[in-house]
């Protein structure tokens, strides 16, 4: 069954309710006619579906824009009862993604129309025709939010643009600079505006399309966790992915974590100064106490004057970039209440038993991790290649583009192809605009202080590599190493491997190309990892190959017992 368009305004609701249950039950043809799946927009989006015809088994329609010159680029689906679905496929690289029972996100590529079409186990198909986003506004580049997470460097030089402030001295904000934007503990973040999308290339050089710069040294990176998002069309950003690390399928990352900070003075709450220095306390997934030390004499929470309301930099406005409100998957706040210490919750993937000195174990996919060459630069090196390297040959390293290729500009290089859901499947984006920087990590440094990311800098990837991937790749997996099967996998695409109730795992890769990696290490062709099972969990797998400058190609194997 399927039904029609759902206006806004209470009146119009109702009469749509009638037409769609007329729809549902025509006259002259019983329900089973239409099918044995519901699948409908629901109401508040900026969709609808128009029903073009049937042919057979066959449903078509058109998902029309209700706002002219303006067409999203995401858009919910209900299709009920979810337990009746057999498929769903997609054309030109759209993605569907089961988010919560029946419901379901539709992510569209930004050029061109696709359809999506959804196969019912009874046999019945419905095609959904979909146009290329378009409409919206375009601002130009520059820091789109930021809040910090508790630490060291909060609350400091709020009236002059501070070090780790988001705003210069004279109150503008801070971009390509090498005095950093300062992120706190776990979930402190700066989100990154391009201004207009910029392109997931199989052509630049490594497939990398954009360069993230914090302050490293080597034997000193505190690394943060990364996320996109594309454009809704009107210039806000739309749903948010992970960018899959190599530390993101490992065992200790937790991959939907939240902290929550509480001002430990309340009397604070309201102070521009923020003189009181106490330890702070955080809970959630992970807890424990934020020691400070007397360097930064001062409350280390952020405070509701400084990060929740407009402040004044040398005479210049400067409203407050949290944006909590527009960015509620980021977190949340509560403002103190007379005894009651502000609360702040951050939310993101969480880098358990990290080290600020282990830069060679920690490769691709992380901000603050590489030493900068050039800040801002667009030459991105190779970031496979980086396993190996050590702090004596880094300099050459960067020098030579990874491979004796042109000179990069260090920092970390992003592929947007590393994009993932929140349950860490492959989501291909062929463009993004936002980028969203946290600190990945709730850890202490010693005296030190917090383990916190540090932002100098964004800039997209330019040069030209070879294109798609052409190594010769050759994944096997089975209940042991006697005991292996070819799988067959697409690149950006999943394979399932059922193991029929064995509780080990291994899998193997043979391949042609220069670098391997399997969940984030390192490994030679014809290496082969073991995993043990745990019963009704199913163990993901990430296997990436790359060869000389071109782009890599990347599948993820589930494998279950």
């Amino acid at each position: 069954m399927i039904q029609g368009k759902f206006p806004r305004s209470a009146t119009a609701a109702l009469l749509a309710l009638v037409m769609a249950l007329l729809f549902v039950l025509p006259p002259t043809a019983s329900a089973a006619a239409y099918g044995d799946l519901e699948v409908a927009i629901p109401p508040g989006e900026d969709v609808a579906l128009d029903d073009t015809g049937a042919s057979g088994n066959t449903f078509s329609f058109d998902v029309v824009s209700n706002i002219s010159g303006y067409y999203p680029f995401s858009f919910s689906l209900q299709i009920s009862p979810y337990t009746g679905v057999s498929d769903i496929s997609t054309t030109n690289r759209a993605v569907v993604t089961r988010y919560a029972d029946d419901y379901y996100l539709v992510t569209l590529p930004e050029n061109s129309a696709s359809t999506v079409t959804i196969t019912s186990k009874g046999g019945y198909a419905y095609v959904l025709n979909c146009s290329a986003p378009n409409g919206g506004t375009s601002t130009g580049a520059g820091a789109y939010a930021y809040l910090p997470a508790a630490g060291q460097f909060v609350n400091e030089g709020m009236d002059s643009g501070g070090w780790g402030d988001v705003y210069t001295s004279t109150g503008g904000l801070k971009h390509n600079n090498t005095v950093g934007v300062s992120l706190g503990f776990f979930g402190g973040y700066y989100v990154y505006d391009f201004g207009s999308n910029i392109t997931n290339s199989d052509t630049n050089p490594y497939g990398a399309d954009f360069i993230v710069y914090g302050n490293a040294f080597w034997g000193n990176s505190e690394p943060g966790c990364i996320q996109v998002a594309q454009d809704d069309g009107r210039g806000n950003p739309g749903t948010w992915y992970n960018i899959a690390s190599s530390l993101y399928y490992s065992s200790s990352t937790t991959k939907n974590a939240s902290v929550t900070y509480t001002n430990p003075t309340p009397g604070d709450d309201s102070s521009s100064t923020a003189s009181t220095l106490a330890n702070v306390p955080y809970t959630g997934t992970v807890s424990g106490t934020i020691t400070t030390n007397s360097y930064h004499n001062h409350s280390w929470v952020p405070l509701k004057r400084n990060y929740f309301a407009p402040r004044t930099i040398n005479s210049a406005a400067c409203p407050a970039m949290n944006r909590l409100s527009s960015l509620p998957s980021f977190g949340s706040y509560t403002a103190g209440s007379g005894s009651t210490g502000a609360a702040l919750t951050l939310n993101g993937v969480l880098l358990s038993n990290v080290s600020t000195s282990n830069t060679a174990g920690m490769f691709y996919g992380l901000c603050d991790v590489h030493p900068n060459s050039t800040l801002g630069g667009t030459a991105a090196y190779n970031p496979y290649a980086v396993s190996g390297q050590a702090s004596s040959t880094w300099s050459s390293f960067v020098s030579s583009g990874g491979v004796g290729g042109t000179a990069a500009s260090g920092g970390d290089p992003i592929d947007i192809s590393w994009a993932v859901d929140s349950s860490g499947n492959p989501v291909y984006l062929n463009s993004i605009r936002y980028v969203r920087i946290y600190t990945g990590a709730a850890q202490m440094n010693g005296v030190f202080g917090e383990i916190s990311t540090e932002v100098c800098g964004v800039a997209a990837c330019t040069g030209t590599g070879s294109g798609a991937s052409s190594a010769t790749t050759t994944i096997q997996a089975g209940c042991n190493l006697r005991h292996l099967n070819t799988v067959t996998t697409t690149n950006m695409g999943t394979a399932s491997v059922p193991l029929g109730g064995y509780s080990t795992a291994a899998v193997k890769v043979t391949s042609d190309a220069d670098h391997i990696y399997i969940n984030g290490s390192s490994v030679t062709s014809g290496s082969n990892v073991s995993y043990t099972l745990t019963s009704g969990v199913t163990q993901y797998v990430q296997v990436i190959t790359q060869k000389g400058n071109e782009s890599p190609y990347i599948t993820l194997l589930k494998i279950s017992n």
